[in-house]
């Protein structure tokens, strides 16, 4: 029976889930979006967060600081562990907290991480007392038939979305091939062309006095740079510029 009651409560807050990132993203961008991984309307990484915020800190729930913490620790670890699981079989990071600030890996963050525990604070003291009742009040025929055709519809979902997933994840890596390939072909291209331009160079002697300017102006950049180091300069973009420019000198000047 409680194996019933805590599938029961996976749905109820997959979709509470859902409704909560539909509407928090829906308001920004003025207009519905489904958040979902899966087509149906539900997130079920919110419900295996709840599970694991009901069951283990109920047993703590004397204790607030308790709930918070392990709260924010335990959904921290489902969602890293859900990022880096998705990523592998997709090919696919899809959240990135790389922006803000104290985050692992850009999978999780700090800011997330403590509404995670704020939000296990809601569920075990608020939340999951008056979801528990209902849930309780259900008629047992009645919540198998719903499990029953809700796991069927779930299933069938899954299938379909990993399979799409797969798909998309086939041709994405066969447009990475395509792409490695286009820029092996366009190096071997530039060699080519980097060689004809040389001789073209070398067949206009008269263009010696414009390749010494040239130098010598690369060389009094490179000298100012060296002397105002420590000024507010992107050093490292400059001097990758330079380098590239005398290399250029260099093939000028043979």
């Amino acid at each position: 029976m409680e194996l019933l009651y805590a599938y029961t409560y996976f749905i109820v807050y997959a979709f509470l889930g859902w409704v909560c990132e539909d509407i928090y993203c829906g308001i920004g961008k003025r207009k519905f979006i489904n958040r979902g991984f899966l087509y149906g309307p539900y997130c079920p990484i919110y419900g295996f967060g709840a599970l694991l915020v009901i069951y283990p800190l109920l047993m703590v729930s004397k204790h607030p600081i308790v709930v918070f913490i392990f709260g924010m620790v335990l959904t921290s670890i489902l969602e890293y562990i859900t990022s880096f699981v998705m990523e592998k079989l997709f090919a696919t990071r899809w959240w990135d907290y790389s922006t803000y600030p104290f985050n692992i890996n850009g999978r999780i963050c700090l800011q997330n991480s403590l509404l995670f525990g704020l939000m296990a604070l809601v569920v075990v003291y608020g939340l999951h007392p008056i979801v528990s009742r209902f849930v309780e009040r259900i008629p047992l025929g009645f919540l198998v038939i719903f499990l029953i055709m809700f796991t069927i519809f779930f299933v069938i979902d899954i299938v379909n979305t990993v399979i799409v997933l797969l798909r998309r994840k086939k041709v994405f890596l066969k447009l990475k091939e395509d792409i490695d390939e286009l820029r092996a072909q366009f190096e071997s291209d530039r060699d080519i062309l980097n060689e004809e331009f040389e001789r073209w160079i070398n067949d206009h002697k008269e263009l010696d006095v414009v390749r010494k300017r040239i130098q010598k102006r690369v060389e009094m950049v490179d000298e100012l740079r060296k002397k105002h180091i420590v000024r507010a300069f992107p050093d490292r973009k400059l001097s990758d510029q330079l380098n590239q420019l005398q290399d250029i000198v260099k093939k000028l000047t043979k």
